[in-house]
């Protein structure tokens, strides 16, 4: 009731603010009408261009406002004072670009007179390339879409390929830190069983993605290790169009997708949909060499996992007025996996742990499988409301989501003892688990430009947002003696129900500033969240109540010529995930097992950072955090049993201060792409298990991606990343690096598309270990390697722009969908 009592105030008063807003209007406007030698030219692109940008040498001018000309070729742009010039973009036209001039008063350009090309084109297609890396302020964008690497396996294996992530066993760290919030389409993740989400969503469904290292306060203030936002693919163009798309391919298991993409566009209406079909394949391999009690345990885990998934998304634009859209989208995954996990473990005595493995005394050989089947559906319905208010700049937008995720799971776990004695008994265990979460969020954002003069600008953004999640759990477990012919009995033990519901009400200001070339934000953001947790089978529960404002800071400005540097903080936290609450037993093995932690707190970080600019793009940044209460994956083993057992805990401090180096191929002729590397410091200090921890270590990471245009329109990629050293809780990270190549051709007018790729074939797979009080762990974990995939595409429908259509700019569709 609380959450909603503030959401319902600041609504009021923010939608009172936004009606008051709509009396004023500002700023100067430039009109004008666009012809040829015989008539009017309608739905013209017009294009107003920040004149200023372009006094530095190699700058590309910045695009302020896009219209189209109205049926009888005239327009109207309205833009706060400055420097500008025109331009005009039309198919079947040569492009026109007025002279630059300075907007102090309202200015009419007249008849702008476009000149027909030379030889007229039946059609014409206008492409744009896009780079695979783009370095925006405050935030990195990964453009996979056009990449000949990046369509093929899932999510999981696409952000291997994202510079600085590195992924292992589904968890995904940012440069060392694992504090990372993902996000889907700005919505968030954390309520759901995200290893499973990213490997059953393909990778060919992902337009781009988002690496938001200093989120502001219009972000939700989770992640303290920074923000991935996954953006799928949405088709908008003019008339109807769509794609197929079928891959095959194979690495230790057959893999194959296939998708049908189809878009209207007519006027105000906009229609888009997408189904899609993947056999997703693959296997995490963990290997475990450990020391207890004077033996020594060396274990060998392989699961696989081999998912099909089939997928549909749909939604609908309208267009009400020029300045007001309505839409409203819906998507449902559904994905069937079944597969059979083994994994051996051998007991020797006798030896310590550096000795070779022959020298020691055997003591028992066990063989485990766990036969998993599981069903799992993602579903959502989101709506969405967009009003400019005035062509300032000045709007209203509101967001309204559903959204759900189940899982039905069976796991059957049988050993065997092969040879010797473990000394305990050993038992089959039967886990069905049930999991039902739904998801609810709404969020009202007004925009406000402020007028300043000059070059100077000011603009003022603010929020609120309600968020619910109300998850369900239920685990039935039966065991029985291993060999045993009787039943499987249930296992009061291990038998559990979870409830947990949460509330978090949120809001938020942000203002944006300009004064010359100097570039100012500064935010804060109020969050409150409410927790109530339930362990039904013991009969416990808690409840969380804790509210905290954020701020956030950044500045840009000039140094010499085309140097600038940067300057950003920021205050986070990152919220205990569901799946590291949940306090159900699962098991790899009869020595080994994983839970959740109910006692887990939020952790808090502070994150500041500075850096360097070249033309407007950052190449070098130094940054510092600390983290309080930082969640981590722990193990803890028992000397009599020999039981090993993860969880997540918290730890007092983590410290993390480096930085990083970005540079471009561009300047090698026919290639693209850049190299870059970071090197930062990770350090642990904590009280646990009784003794005082204390490890760091330094961590680098190097990538990079080379685009290659080769002899008979053929287009090489190359990709290669590599981390070596660092520390997560108490594991001391060893080396890991991975590679891909692909090739790719255009055919039939660029409307097919042949791709052919190659992942892993040099690669290595991850180590690590544990130096701690009794635990002494090496580690190795890999995943599948060597996957050779072919991707073809076909393109159709109507990819040209003709004159008797409309539809909105390119720069109005981004304003529209911003945070959809």
């Amino acid at each position: 009731m609380r959450p909603v009592l503030l959401l319902t105030l600041s609504l009021l008063s923010l939608t009172s603010f936004a009606q008051d807003a709509t009396a004023e209007d500002s700023g100067f406007t430039v009109t004008g009408q666009v012809v040829d030698d015989r008539e009017n030219i309608s739905f013209a692109n017009v294009l107003l261009m920040n004149a200023a940008d372009s006094v530095l040498a190699n700058r590309r001018s910045t695009l302020v406002k896009a219209e189209m000309s109205d049926a009888d070729g005239s327009f109207r742009i309205t833009a706060d004072s400055g420097r500008y010039f025109v331009q005009v973009v039309m198919i079947g036209y040569d492009d026109y670009q007025s002279e630059a001039f300075t907007l102090d008063r309202d200015i009419d350009l007249g008849a702008i007179t476009l000149s027909a090309f030379a030889k007229t084109l039946e059609t014409a297609v206008v492409t744009a390339k896009k780079p695979f890396l783009e370095q925006q302020a405050g935030k990195m964008i990964v453009n996979v879409e056009g990449s000949v690497t990046g369509q093929t396996g899932s999510a999981t294996q696409l952000l291997r390929k994202v510079p600085g992530l590195v992924v292992r066993q589904g968890a995904v760290s940012m440069a060392g830190s694992a504090g990372v919030t993902i996000l889907i389409d700005g919505k968030p993740t954390r309520y759901m069983d995200v290893n499973s989400l990213l490997r059953d969503l393909p990778a060919s469904d992902i337009a781009k993605i988002e690496v938001i290292s200093q989120p502001g306060a219009i972000f939700e203030a989770e992640g303290s290790g920074g923000v991935i936002n996954i953006i799928l693919k949405k088709n908008v163009r003019l008339g109807t169009n769509g794609s197929v798309r079928v891959g095959l391919g194979r690495g230790r298991y057959d893999k194959f997708n296939s998708s049908l993409r189809l878009s209207h566009r007519d006027g105000p209406l906009n229609t888009f949909g997408s189904l899609s079909y993947r056999r997703g394949s693959g296997f995490e391999q963990l290997k475990l060499d450990r020391e207890i009690d004077g033996a020594r345990l060396v274990q060998d885990n392989f699961d696989p996992f081999l998912p099909n998934t089939a997928s549909i998304r749909a939604g609908v634009d309208y267009d009400l007025t020029d300045k007001t859209t309505v839409g409203l989208s819906g998507r449902y995954r559904h994905t069937n996996d079944d597969a059979l996990g083994v994994n051996t473990t051998q007991g020797f005595g006798g030896i310590s742990f550096g000795d070779a493995l022959s020298v020691g005394t055997p003591l028992f050989d066990l063989r485990t499988e766990n036969d998993e089947r599981e069903d799992r559906v993602t579903y959502g319905v989101d709506a969405y409301y967009r009003l400019e208010i005035d062509t300032a700049g000045r709007k209203l937008e509101a967001d309204v989501s559903y959204g759900g995720f189940d899982r039905d799971g069976r796991v059957t776990t049988r050993t065997m003892l092969l040879s010797g004695d473990l000394g305990a008994p050993i038992f089959d265990i039967n886990n069905d688990e049930l999991g039902d979460s739904r998801l609810f969020a709404a969020q009202l954002d007004y925009t406000h430009p402020i007028k300043l003069g000059g070059d100077n600008s000011l603009s003022v953004k603010t929020g609120v947002k309600y968020s619910n999640a109300d998850i369900l759990a239920d685990l039935q477990s039966e065991t029985r003696l291993m060999g045993s012919e009787l039943d499987f009995a249930n296992a009061p033990g291990l038998t559990n129900r979870f409830l947990y519901n949460e509330d978090i009400a949120a809001g938020y200001v942000s203002a944006d500033a300009k004064f010359g070339e100097v570039s100012l934000n500064a935010g804060l953001r109020y969050e409150y969240t409410f927790i109530d947790g339930e362990n039904v089978t013991s009969d416990s529960s808690f409840t969380r109540n804790y509210g905290n404002v954020f701020p956030s800071f950044g500045v840009s400005l000039p140094i010499k010529g085309s140097i600038g540097a940067t300057g950003a903080y920021s205050y986070r936290l990152n919220r205990p995930s569901y799946s590291a609450l949940n306090p159900f037993v699962r098991f790899m093995d009869p020595l080994t097992q994983q839970r959740g932690n109910t006692m887990l707190q939020p952790e808090y970080t502070h994150n500041a950072q500075v850096g360097l600019t070249y033309d407007g793009q950052p190449f070098f940044r130094l940054a510092y955090s600390r983290t309080t209460d930082a969640i981590s994956l722990l193990t803890e083993q028992n000397a009599s049993t020999g039981v090993t057992e993860g969880y997540n805990a918290n730890l007092d401090t983590y410290t993390r201060y480096g930085g990083h180096l970005f540079a471009p191929l561009s300047f090698i002729p026919k290639v693209d792409g850049y190299f870059g590397g970071m090197l930062y410091y990770n350090e642990y200090e904590s009280d646990f298990l009784g003794g005082d921890f204390a490890q760091g270590s330094w961590e680098f990471t190097g990538f990079a991606n080379a685009t290659i245009d080769m002899p008979m329109d053929v287009k090489m990629e190359l990709n290669f990343w590599l981390q070596r050293g660092g520390q997560s809780g108490i594991l001391q990270n060893g080396m890991v690096y991975g590679s891909s190549i692909g090739l790719e051709r255009k055919f039939l007018d660029d409307q097919l598309v042949v791709g052919v790729s190659y992942e892993d074939g040099l690669f290595d797979p991850w180590d690590g270990q544990i130096r701690y009080q009794d635990q002494r762990f090496n580690i190795v974990n890999t995943w599948e390697t060597d996957i050779v995939m072919l991707n073809v595409t076909y393109k159709f429908g109507n990819r040209y722009l003709k004159k008797a259509e409309r539809r909105d700019s390119a720069a109005r569709e981004v304003l529209n969908r911003a945070g959809e």
